[in-house]
């Protein structure tokens, strides 16, 4: 059997793996130079600092599917009713749980408005991708 909780496993890993492919092409080829500026670091500087690049995609493919298995969750607790209120929800996953975190770190730490912006950008794509494949495959 393929579905807990009415969780559709196929759609999770599909939608997972959707938001993981968005994040690389968002930050991979997209965005990679105003990310990187706003950021302030160079293609040597992240050579040079050690970061394990299996360990760092292995990293964001968990947090995708972490992702899509709480949105998948709360679609399977709350009633959804259609795509607009399937959408809807993942209009106020990405605002509350996602967007608006980030904007305070724009002033506590500091960091370019530019980089909210990118940030939030994905955010937005990955949590509505996920949501449109999960209502998709419901």
């Amino acid at each position: 059997m393929n579905e807990i909780l009415n969780i559709n496993i196929y759609g999770l890993a599909a939608a997972a793996f959707a938001s993981f492919m968005i994040g690389f092409l968002w930050y991979s080829i997209l965005f990679t130079k105003p990310w990187m500026e706003a950021m302030g670091v160079t293609t040597e500087d992240v050579r040079s600092s050690g970061i394990s690049m299996p360990s760092a995609i292995f990293a964001s493919l968990a947090a995708s599917i972490a992702t899509a298995a709480g949105i998948s969750i709360l679609f399977a607790l709350v009633p959804i009713h259609g795509w607009a209120t399937g959408l809807l929800m993942a209009l106020v996953v990405w605002f509350a749980f996602s967007l608006t975190p980030m904007f305070k770190f724009v002033f506590w730490e500091d960091r370019p408005a530019i980089l909210f912006v990118i940030d939030g950008g994905y955010e937005f794509f990955s949590i509505f991708s996920i949501a449109i494949i999960l209502l998709a495959w419901a």
